[in-house]
């Protein structure tokens, strides 16, 4: 369960040769964005796959995040819906920030392998049409988030093109979203 539970946290890669270096920052912010919304910390950001592997972390570049409820009830052997559907929004949200900017998604490949063996955990496990429902609704959930919110996912995207830490990252996430009322 431990190593499962580390695959989770530390899983994120949305490097593709399809996109520019500056295209493919701009979609890292996304579950960086989505995990903050869904108020699970932060623990990091990779932007460079290479670091990531001189950090063993097997070359993935992206956000590292932690949810707290998540590890407590795999922890007790369950997995409620609520952190099940979190996770899922978190985990789509890269296949959602594609859609959004280029109007389909071509990567993702990762993240639907991931939600798998997760979906196969579940007791019950989900079925195939439960599993492309529950997928196609975190897709859905997670363009929604991000496209209400893009002018904090413009902030991350510059504050990272900076080379900014995590806290200025989120303040201007907060600010952007401030502004925005």
């Amino acid at each position: 369960m431990r190593f499962f539970l580390a695959v989770l946290v530390l899983h994120k890669s949305r490097v593709s040769g399809l996109h520019t270096s500056a295209e493919s920052l701009y979609m890292k912010p996304d579950i960086f964005l989505l995990a903050y919304l869904m108020g699970c910390p932060i623990r990091g950001v990779i932007l460079d796959p290479f670091v990531a592997l001189r950090m063993g972390i097997q070359g993935q570049a992206g956000t590292q995040f932690w949810d707290a409820k998540m590890e407590k009830e795999l922890g007790e052997g369950h997995l409620s819906s609520t952190a099940f559907d979190r996770y899922c929004m978190i985990l789509f949200a890269g296949i959602a920030a594609e859609a959004l900017v280029y109007g389909e998604a071509e990567g993702g490949e990762n993240d639907e392998n991931l939600f798998r063996s997760l979906c196969v955990l579940l007791d019950p496990p989900l079925s195939v049409a439960q599993m492309a429902n529950r997928a196609r609704w975190s897709v859905m959930q997670s363009y929604n988030l991000l496209k209400w919110h893009k002018k904090a996912h413009r902030a991350a995207v510059k504050a990272l093109e900076s080379g900014h830490g995590l806290s200025v990252v989120v303040r201007r996430i907060e600010e952007a979203i401030a502004s925005d009322r």
